[in-house]
């Protein structure tokens, strides 16, 4: 099997997902950076006040500097932590791939041996940090490798290997990322264009938009595409607002006049959510939401029978510490203690994954109804999401958006000018 190495190897990523997870986290590294260092300097500050300008320093007084080294003892077990989860390490063999998570977190099981012939169909998820792979064994947890790596041909060669656990939907996406992939040594040389198709393609958000903005003489497809990554990792309310200019720019573009009636429906403004459904009628050929589906919730907002989801009620939300748990089947039915529904009701799901979790999953239905799932709650949002494609993942980031404005105003500057 060509490209596949029996040896174990780690997944680093590839230097335009490491720019990429640059961008998305630079504002909030300065602002952390700035409060840390404030905290250090304050508190090597009183030790050597003790120890100096009092003039009294003894063997003793160096407990005083305790306190600075337990924070940065804090601030460099994260940082660890951090830089081991997003390496993963993995193993190729012929009928087996082996999977180490890395970091330094003892309460989670970090080896999965998965074998090619009890695999389930392979997905395939846009995260902010890049595309993502979902392999999962029958009754087995979801396993999610990273594709903007390194050692990505060697993976993507063993998917592709036979028939394999791949549909041809997944296979073409892959033999497409294939011609698209640029070596992590050729990377710094590059040039615009396969940068911006390798970003692309990979879902590189953060760094596509930022490359997107300075190119030269951008078109109506880049634009199109430039929407795309936005619907990656932006704030909702910045989404809406976009959804809307990009609309007027490319009267043909669907995809947007389905995230302003997703987007609607979470805002729970009935004359907006009236004027979106409108203009989503009006699409001839839909991209996410098929013509049935609009039906039947145009439907469901007319005659108000849309019943109401499991865990929305003033009851759920008193008892939020109860185990909410969601059971997501493939045909799309969702099983819960407090009732049975289907992943058609809803149209949008919104999960802010932290570090520690403690942050619910919400999904939203046509009225704007939530419902809260606070039990496995980074596998219920991928769950929803294989099994509802239509379910828009939002974000909840800055409401001001300001980089994500700036380099949208340089691009449409830039295409009103060559226009």
């Amino acid at each position: 099997m060509p490209g596949v190495s029996l040896a174990k190897s780690i997944l680093r990523p590839h230097p335009a997902a490491a720019w990429n997870r640059s961008l998305e986290r630079r504002i909030r590294v300065i602002v952390l950076s700035l409060l840390g260092g404030l905290l250090l300097s304050g508190l090597a500050a009183v030790a050597l006040w003790a120890i100096v300008i009092r003039e009294t320093a003894e063997a003793a007084d160096l407990t005083l500097l305790f306190p600075v080294l337990l924070v940065a003892m804090v601030l460099v077990t994260v940082a660890a932590h951090r830089h081991l989860a997003a390496r993963p390490a993995v193993r190729l063999e012929p009928g087996r791939l082996t999977v180490w998570f890395r970091g330094l977190n003892p309460f989670t099981t970090t080896v999965h041996p998965l074998r090619r012939d009890r695999l389930l169909p392979v997905g395939l998820l846009q995260e902010p940090q890049g595309l993502f792979l979902v392999l999962q064994e029958p009754e087995g947890p979801r396993v999610r490798l990273p594709l903007a790596v390194g050692a990505f041909p060697a993976l993507a060669a063993w998917l592709l290997d036979g028939d394999g656990p791949v549909t041809p939907a997944v296979r073409a996406r892959l033999e497409g990322l294939q011609k698209v992939f640029v070596e992590p040594a050729a990377w710094p040389r590059a040039e615009l264009n396969p940068r911006l198709d390798f970003l692309f393609h990979f879902s590189l958000p953060f760094a596509f938009r930022r490359s997107l903005a300075g190119k030269p003489e951008p078109t109506t497809d880049d634009l199109e595409r430039f929407y795309r990554m936005s619907r990656i990792g932006s704030d909702f309310l910045y989404l809406h607002e976009l959804a809307g200019e990009v609309s007027s720019l490319l009267p043909g573009f669907a995809l947007p006049r389905e995230d302003a009636f997703r987007i609607a429906c979470v805002l729970r403004v009935r004359t907006e959510l009236d004027r979106a459904l409108a203009a989503l009628e009006a699409v001839e050929t839909p991209e996410e939401l098929p013509k049935e589906l609009v039906a039947r919730w145009r439907s469901h907002l007319k005659y108000h029978d849309l019943p109401s989801p499991p865990y929305s009620g003033i009851t759920a939300r008193l008892l939020s510490g109860v185990a909410h748990y969601a059971r997501v089947h493939p045909e799309g039915e969702i099983h819960t203690h407090d009732g049975d529904t289907h992943v058609n009701h809803f149209v949008a799901v919104r999960y802010t994954e932290k570090w520690m979790n403690t942050s619910p999953l919400e999904v939203i239905d046509l009225a704007g109804r939530v419902m809260r799932v606070n039990q496995d709650e980074a596998e219920t949002c991928t769950a929803l999401r294989l099994a509802a494609p239509h379910l828009l993942h939002l974000h909840v980031a800055s409401y001001m958006a300001f980089r994500d404005r700036w380099w949208f105003s340089r691009l449409k500057r830039k295409i009103g000018t060559a226009g």
